[in-house]
């Protein structure tokens, strides 16, 4: 800046203002000026942002450390503790064709089932004991219906005909 200025001075004829000349050359050199410092502020901007992508790029490690392993089939095992409450989107009734005694249960909870798999086993015992009974009553009334000196409609004898 003293420099420009120096300049001016000389120039300046000693009437106690300047000339138009001299007022020219002073902005022209300010602008100059700016301009240099604008590239030169630039130029500066631009070097540190390529130091800085260097430092980035080629310095620290030179990878981050990894444990390798073959590729292999495994069971993956993830645990989650966690209290709650769980909530069932729908709820199914089943109902049983004939009654019983449970004898096994096949399924546990959380199993999934597919459409017509046996979920349990009923003690049989009980049905085939009152089929057997009711055979055997049926037997027996067809007997008495048979037997000489009855009349022989048995549909007017039985009872609910």
């Amino acid at each position: 800046m003293k420099r420009i200025f120096a300049g001016i001075v000389k120039k300046d004829k000693g009437d106690g203002g300047l000339q138009p000349a001299i007022i020219k050359s002073i902005i022209f050199k300010l602008k100059n000026l700016k301009l240099k410092n604008k590239k030169l502020g630039a130029g500066i901007g631009i070097a540190v942002i390529i130091f800085a992508a260097g430092l980035f790029f080629f310095s620290g490690d030179s990878g981050a450390s990894a444990e390798v392993v073959k590729a292999g089939r495994q069971d993956i095992e993830e645990y989650v503790l966690a209290n709650g409450r769980v909530e069932v989107p729908s709820r199914q009734d089943f109902v049983a064709r004939s009654s019983g005694l449970v004898e096994a249960v096949l399924v546990r909870p959380g199993d999934r089932v597919k459409a017509g798999q046996v979920l349990l086993r009923l003690d049989d015992d009980e049905p085939f004991m009152n089929l057997r009974q009711e055979e055997a009553s049926l037997a027996a009334r067809r007997a008495e219906l048979a037997r000489p000196g009855r009349p022989q409609d048995p549909k007017k004898d039985m009872p609910g005909a």
